[in-house]
């Protein structure tokens, strides 16, 4: 009763709930969330680590985006540099090369020209890092901890690897102290069969890659679906490419796809069957695909002219007016 009359008393308003603390993605963040929830779960996980300048760690399977996403966290005011760690030897000159870009790391107006309000460093490949260059990186990182110097600009830190690192740890070819620094904000993205809408994201790159709208037929995001894709995100982005070069670049159908993934000994999922597409529907898709020609439509199917022209007849086939 008290607390009914305090809210029934003149001037009473309700407290403000607190907001709940959630960021919009950005657009290329949202393109590879595409068709994922879980994506864009991980994607909103690394954009806010990013915000913070934690260092971050991102673990996947090779073509998963991992580049991709370290490129749409890094913004084009950001002074950024690479390092393939797989290719760093035991020379001299590479030795000075990870003692100076440390250095530089701790500030960063050291890359070069007027300070910028923030610069990155990506370490590509982490888990082949050499000893020398991850005891330079676990320095740094270690510098990190300690200072707490508000006005200090210091580099960000992005890595990925296509391994898992916990594992080059167990192997005894990469440093645990380092691991821990890096495996607090750590993403690992799903091989491209785990993510719930493949079709969806197969959308957004067709559009992407021909720079206007893609119709993909039904049965060709069927096949999307059902495909393993045991190359990932990379591997449906050149099958796409080669899709749009085959066709007449506004459609992608079943047969599109199937020049390309037909000859791959991948199996599709167990769990999601193939479509099965009959003579009539792989006559109008190779039809419509070269826009009525019959010779390109005779080339794709690999049959004669005439063998073309009788199948119509015989299936009632007859060019849209």
């Amino acid at each position: 009763a008290p607390a009914a009359k305090a809210r029934s008393a003149p001037g009473w308003r309700p407290a403000p709930r607190t907001p709940t603390l959630r960021r919009r993605l950005l657009p290329s963040l949202k393109d590879l969330a595409t068709g994922s929830a879980m994506m864009a779960n991980l994607c909103e996980r690394a954009q806010m680590s990013f915000a913070h300048g934690f260092p971050l760690l991102i673990e996947g399977d090779t073509g998963t985006g991992k580049s991709a996403l370290a490129s749409a966290l890094l913004d084009t005011t950001t002074q950024r540099v690479v390092v393939d760690c797989a290719a760093l030897q035991a020379s001299e000159g590479d030795h000075s090369y990870v003692q100076a870009l440390t250095q530089q790391m701790c500030f960063a107006g050291g890359f070069g020209g007027a300070a910028p309000d923030r610069a990155a460093v990506v370490f590509d490949n982490l888990s082949e890092m050499p000893a020398y260059a991850q005891s330079a990186l676990r320095n740094v990182l270690e510098s990190f901890e300690v200072e707490e110097d508000p006005g200090q600009t210091r580099a960000l830190v992005l890595a990925t690897s296509r391994t898992p690192l916990k594992a080059a740890v167990e192997d005894g070819t990469f440093r645990d102290e380092l691991y821990y620094m890096l495996a607090g904000a750590k993403i690992v993205l799903p091989p491209l069969r785990d993510r719930e809408r493949p079709a969806a994201l197969a959308a957004v790159l067709a559009q992407k890659l021909a720079g206007h709208p893609v119709e993909i037929t039904p049965e060709a995001r069927d096949m999307v679906a059902a495909y393993d894709w045991p190359g990932n995100v990379r591997e449906l982005r050149g099958v796409l490419q080669q899709a749009l070069l085959m066709g007449d670049g506004a459609r992608i159908t079943a047969l599109d796809l199937s020049l390309t993934l037909k000859p791959r000994a991948t199996p599709v999922r167990q769990r999601r069957q193939a479509p099965n597409f009959d003579e009539e529907a792989l006559i109008l898709d190779a039809r419509r695909s070269a826009r009525w020609n019959v010779s390109k439509a005779a080339r794709t199917l690999g049959l004669a002219r005439a063998t073309i022209h009788r199948k119509m007849k015989a299936l009632g086939i007859t060019r849209p007016t």
